[in-house]
């Protein structure tokens, strides 16, 4: 067990530095971007080719390819070894060239053939007013460039709108009343603007002067547009004039193709990083495969101040930089385990997978394993994209949830899991399976003592945490309020999202890749079904609730399924340690609450040391209180990882 906690805990070490980057990263990005239409196509574009990093780097590509690697290592040459390796990556390379060309090609011929362009747009709805307040502000105090145009839409405003503008400034008594003033104020000036929109002809050129009109708005113009066409080219230019403020689906799906078919490469980048980490955890190596996001963050954090200031003056524009980084990031990440691997004595050469054995075993293995081990990421793409097509801010403001959930999913979770897949791996190929049960236990209970309070501290302080970590920039109140709406219905299944992938390891170091499949698609299927249902009267919650409720499922068949195929799991002393952990986070989630309603009402979040206080001051109550239950109770993760800790201060004292 020590070695287990050394091991991961190193690995933990590095991922948690690495996933606080990721977390900075999701600030920076907060600030730069908000939670509008461009955070919505980003974060989209951004998580398709993702998906392939977190079913490649954490999943079924490295869960296929260690036990074969390992196999190698203990009954093959070093020759052979290696030549194995090089099969695999010269198979990946060229799939994944192949597909990152179509789906590039496929995206330049649908954006040329203009048929997004193409299709009318009727008048506006709620969701495409993005930017309420910071509309209304151009309205009241226009620069120059649209000093007509605001002054021609001012006049025509109604008394309620007004009103609406006027109070838009006053100090609610709540969160949620500020939300409703605000929603107040978008509905009254939605339907001002579709009353001028549908009142006749909008252009007139003193008053579009200094507005720089699209093409495609251009071209509808010279067609001098009647009827339903006018209402379109009349949306069309208010949409010019203010990008940020309003918009349509149809150039929010645009800009997130145009993302895309540029971020798309990182696919190509992160398998073969994925088989170099992989090559270098079966190798016994854990922390710097563990670092290679950190320099991923890194670089994708200095793409928002060194390079978008250079790629032009608007959002629109900017936001190609960060596009940019990505690809740069994922060079980064690979050459990062170069010095490493060539240290273990790996050299690429080209190996022709297409009839190579090891490559057959490989991709046999894996086409399960990646419905297997990315039940979650898959959810998280469907959700998604449904959402996108409701409301692309749901998208940013769901996002913003689940970075706060793979912190600790990432460290303890996703950790512990890539240091039991080789060891149980090994265990499996000597047939030890008093070791192999007693091993995945103990992980499971490390995984419960680290991620119960975890979960309720997200779930409990979830709109605090939001408040503290994005609430700059563009990213207003209200963002933070419906972000943190979205968390309080994730967080719940965090313990489910990260025992999947301890289960799912289980699996595959016994050489079943099938069972996990079969149980992934079921709670896939479940996923969209509930996600269907949920999105539209729940929105961002209903995603949150969706993703949990089938996560458990998960949990729930795998945990069936793998005592049928090894027997029983010997949980019967751990049914005590259970219950004991769950009494424990009770009790702990109940303390935090009180110190978290208290600090609200005597001291508040405003200012940055307010916030601070208003997250950490009730979690290290809470959390106090639930090491010191569990040590009370004598539960063995918290006596050993408190030995551990004793003896480490104690070294260094010496």
């Amino acid at each position: 067990m020590s070695k287990m906690l050394k091991s991961s805990g190193a690995m933990a070490a590095a991922t948690m530095t690495s996933r606080i980057m990721g977390m900075v990263r999701e600030v920076v990005y907060a600030w730069f971007m908000g939670a509008g239409m461009v955070a919505g196509a980003f974060t989209l574009a951004f998580q398709i080719p993702n998906l392939f990093r977190r079913l490649l780097g954490e999943g079924a590509l490295t869960a296929a390819f260690i036990p074969i690697f390992k196999e190698k290592e203990k009954n093959g040459t070093p020759e052979e070894l290696w030549r194995a390796a090089n099969a695999v990556i010269s198979g990946l390379l060229a799939v994944a060239s192949i597909i990152t060309i179509l789906v590039m090609l496929g995206i330049t011929i649908f954006l040329a053939s203009g048929y997004l362009a193409s299709k009318p747009l009727p008048p506006f709805s709620a969701k495409n007013v993005k930017d309420v307040r910071a509309l209304a502000a151009k309205l009241e105090r226009p620069n120059d460039s649209l000093a007509p145009l605001a002054q021609f839409l001012t006049n025509r405003l109604s008394e309620s709108s007004r009103e609406a503008m006027r109070t838009r400034h006053d100090k609610m008594p709540s969160l949620e009343a500020s939300v409703e003033q605000e929603n107040n104020l978008r509905t009254n000036l939605m339907n001002d603007l579709n009353t001028v929109i549908t009142n006749g002809p909008l252009y007139n050129p003193a008053r579009f002067a200094k507005v720089e009109i699209s093409p495609a708005t251009r071209a509808l113009l010279d067609r001098h547009p009647q009827g339903a066409e006018l209402v379109w080219v009349n949306r069309l230019l208010l949409e010019d004039a203010y990008p940020q403020e309003l918009t349509d689906n149809h150039r929010e799906t645009e800009l997130m193709l145009r993302l895309l078919r540029i971020m798309f490469p990182y696919m190509l980048i992160i398998c073969v990083t994925a088989v170099f980490m992989g090559i270098l955890n079966a190798r016994g190596h854990f922390f710097i495969p563990a670092t290679g996001a950190l320099v991923m963050n890194t670089v994708m954090i200095a793409s928002v101040f060194l390079l978008a200031p250079h790629m032009g003056r608007t959002l629109n524009e900017r936001v190609f930089a960060l596009a940019i980084g990505v690809l740069v990031a994922g060079v980064g990440q690979a050459l990062l385990q170069l010095p490493w691997l060539r240290k273990e004595g790996f050299n690429y050469h080209w190996v022709s997978p297409w009839r190579d054995e090891t490559v057959r075993r490989v991709v046999r293995q894996m086409i399960p394993g990646t419905i297997g081990v990315a039940a979650f990421q898959i959810n998280m793409l469907v959700n998604q994209t449904v959402a996108f097509g409701v409301d692309p801010s749901i998208v940013a403001w769901f996002n913003n949830s689940v970075r706060l959930m793979e912190l600790p999913q990432g460290v303890f979770g996703i950790s512990l899991a890539t240091f039991l897949l080789p060891t149980l791996s090994s265990l499996a190929t000597e047939k030890k399976q008093d070791e192999f049960r007693s091993t995945l236990n103990s992980g499971i209970d490390h995984l419960l003592f680290a991620n119960l309070p975890a979960s309720v501290f997200l779930c409990v302080l979830a709109v605090p945490i939001m408040r503290l970590l994005f609430e700059h920039g563009r990213f207003g109140p209200t963002d933070s309020l419906q972000a943190g709406r979205a968390l309080e219905f994730l967080a719940p299944g965090l313990v489910a999202f990260s025992l999947v992938n301890i289960f799912a390891r289980a699996f595959y170091a016994l050489g079943d890749t099938k069972t996990p499949m079969k149980i992934s698609i079921a709670c896939l299927l479940l996923n969209l079904v509930l996600s269907l249902a949920f999105i539209w009267p729940l929105r961002q919650r209903g995603m949150g609730l969706a993703n949990t409720m089938s996560a458990v499922c998960n949990i729930t068949l795998l945990f069936f399924s793998l005592r049928r195929k090894i027997g029983p799991l010997q949980l019967g002393a751990r049914k005590k340690i259970i219950a004991q952990l769950l009494l424990s986070a009770l009790v702990a989630g109940v303390v935090t609450w009180a110190a978290s309603h208290w600090w609200e009402g005597h001291v508040g979040h405003t200012g940055m040391w307010r916030r601070f206080g208003d997250v950490f001051v009730p979690m290290t109550a809470g959390g106090l209180i639930y090491w010191g239950l569990a040590a009370w109770f004598k539960v063995p993760p918290a006596l050993e990882i408190g030995s551990l800790l004793f003896q480490k201060l104690r070294r260094s004292r010496d």
